[in-house]
């Protein structure tokens, strides 16, 4: 049948939702059954796939996970797992189980466990993620759900971007903490992002690896008894025998001061000049945070973040007072609403950001548009942190001191640092390492934290007892 001869059974097939088979009378009855006639079942299915988004599509309605079955009997063997938030394809139905394909996964699901139709469609929105397509050229983020809030930033064609309940044809954008802006459900296409089931074997070997890892951190938090300290292969023959715990009946009697980790005197100790630097042993990182370093007796441990802001603090510092920068297009360009206070400092002060690479310029009222950024500023121009940088100008309004605004500026840099919990591989460890290693100052952070601390084998030795 052609689109135009469906699109004309979709309008009766509504009329008769709302007014019964009866209206139709005979004439109408034997045009409708004459139409259905002619459909084919992939006809019938496209139809009614078009209507409706969840035809033919079910949701796991489960909190945890539910298996997968071979053969439509809870006795049958699984082939596989649906989890809270997966998505699946219905294949066939057959007394109170359904075949579904989720992911790699074909097989059969008790319908106790599945959400069909508009219970799909309710359990998606409570269980997966909505995502919105910007369709139009660029859209507009308001504070607030209707076109007189002010314009806090725009979002170009293509962009995705998570988003909430729909209001009075508003889309919420939540953020992590709580705050909310809003846009326009008129400009985007809103999609869910499903989970997709994942087969047995794909499960056993997730586990296998979250057990290793576990093993490996039970390994290092809790050696067994008896088990070495690492030392390097030139110390093992000589330090042998301190190498094996000692009786506890006989202690090892010495009068070597006993100190707590301490920030390190690293002119004294050179653990960053290029000589030692060949010398490091790079032992792993701990808690996805912090990098251990065996090297001279000592154990080394660094900050990942700390050292990782210092690096790109110092950077920037040294690019902004040589005048060594580019500029990098913002498209769309960053709004920004600004206060009068804020206004008149982004005046004040528009030589300064001009001179080191922002492109600003008015965009009406007291909002500006930011069009371009110093390129080694880009991953990290974002509103709120250009925001932060303007009001903590204000401080320099007196003094209208060049280095100190630079310093400003550059602070922004510290928020591309890796974060605490962020796993590094080893390569890019030791990439971090010698970045740090060039400073003139790679002790300590911008904000004062130290970037290394150290522990000394003979603290090590102390703590298990194998010396007193």
């Amino acid at each position: 049948m052609c689109k135009k001869g469906l699109s004309v059974l979709v309008l009766l097939s509504l009329w008769m939702c709302l007014t019964g088979f009866a209206s139709l009378g005979e004439e109408g009855k034997d045009t409708w059954n004459s139409m259905m006639e002619q459909l084919s079942a992939e006809e019938i299915d496209q139809l009614l796939a078009e209507e409706n988004e969840w035809y033919g599509k079910v949701m796991a309605n489960v909190e945890d996970s539910v298996t997968i079955r071979a053969e439509a009997s809870s006795d049958s063997a699984a082939v596989g797992k649906m989890f809270k938030g997966d998505a699946g394809e219905i294949l066939e139905q057959q007394e109170g189980w359904t075949r579904i394909q989720s992911g790699d996964v074909d097989g059969w699901v008790s319908d106790e466990y599945l959400a069909f139709g508009k219970d799909a469609e309710e359990r998606a929105e409570e269980d997966v993620k909505k995502i919105a397509t910007v369709t139009a050229d660029g859209l507009k983020v308001r504070d607030e759900a209707n076109t007189d809030s002010p314009v806090i930033d725009l979002i170009g064609h293509g962009e995705q971007i998570e988003v909430g309940e729909e209001e009075d044809g508003w889309l919420q954008i939540i953020y992590s903490d709580g705050e909310m802006d809003y846009i326009s459900a008129e400009y985007v296409e809103v999609s869910y992002e499903y989970g997709q089931a994942k087969t047995m074997e794909e499960i056993a070997a997730e586990e296998a690896v979250k057990k290793a890892e576990e093993e490996n951190r039970k390994a290092f938090l809790q050696p067994a008894n008896g088990s070495k300290i690492p030392v390097s292969a030139s110390e093992t023959e000589k330090e042998k025998d301190s190498n094996t715990v000692p009786d506890s009946s006989k202690p090892v009697s010495d009068t070597r001061p006993v100190t707590a980790p301490k920030q390190l005197d690293f002119f004294g100790e050179k653990l960053l000049d290029l000589a030692s630097r060949l010398k490091h042993k790079l032992i792993g990182q701990l808690f996805d945070t912090y990098w251990r370093i065996e090297y001279n007796d000592h154990l080394y441990i660094i900050d990942q973040h700390a050292a990782h802001e210092k690096v790109l603090y110092e950077k920037t510092v040294k690019s902004l007072k040589d005048r060594d920068y580019s500029s990098q297009m913002v498209e769309p360009p960053i709004i920004l609403t600004l206060n009068p206070n804020e206004e008149l400092l982004l005046n004040k002060y528009m030589e300064y950001f001009t001179r080191i690479g922002f492109e600003i310029e008015p965009f009406g009222g007291r909002e500006f548009a930011v069009r371009a950024v110093p390129a080694n500023l880009f991953s990290v121009a974002k509103k709120e942190l250009l925001l932060e940088m303007i009001d903590g100008l204000s401080d320099e309004i007196a003094a209208r001191n060049p280095d100190s605004i630079y310093e400003k500026i550059a602070s922004m840099s510290c928020k591309a640092a890796v974060k605490g919990g962020n796993h590094l591989s080893a390569m890019e460890a030791n990439e971090l390492i010698d970045q740090l290693l060039k400073l003139d100052n790679p002790y300590a952070c911008p904000h004062g934290r130290p970037t290394i601390i150290s522990m000394s084998r003979y603290e090590l030795e102390k703590k298990f007892k194998r010396i007193v």
